[in-house]
Formats: structure tokens, C-alpha cells, sequence
């Protein structure tokens, strides 16, 4: 696991998952992504205001082919 940390986002700490080698000869290892909602704040003079954006969040890893590039 790992922690993306931002000022200014509510939650500010998110916990994702980050990919290491597979245990499979000839794979790769990528991350699986969910959609979710987070809040930034977005400063309008002396009134902040939240503003619902969506962030990719990596919450596991699977083993694919290994693609090679022609």
C-alpha cells in the first residue's frame, strides 16, 4: 500500500494499491482503478468553496500478458 497526500482535497490521505513484480513468468503486474468521488477546495477570495471531483484509485493488481511493442 501506498499514500497519495494533497493539501486542500478532502480525504487528504488516500491509501492505494501499488504494483509489484507478478510471481508468473512472462507477466506484468498493473493496477486495477475505481472511480470515486473526492472534494478539492477551490478559493473564491475569502469564501472557499468544495467542488466534487473524481479520482482513479489503484485498490489491487493483476497479472496480464507482457505486450511487446512492434
Amino acid at each position: 500500500m501506498s499514500v497519495d497526500s494533497t493539501a486542500g482535497r478532502e480525504p487528504s490521505l488516500i491509501h492505494f494499491a501499488k504494483c509489484k513484480n507478478c510471481t508468473v513468468k512472462h507477466m506484468i503486474s498493473k493496477p486495477i482503478f475505481i472511480q470515486v468521488s473526492v472534494y478539492h477546495m477551490i478559493r473564491n477570495g475569502n469564501d472557499p468553496t468544495w467542488c466534487q471531483c473524481p479520482f482513479n484509485l489503484a485498490v489491487g493488481c493483476t497479472c496480464v500478458k507482457h505486450q511487446h511493442k512492434s
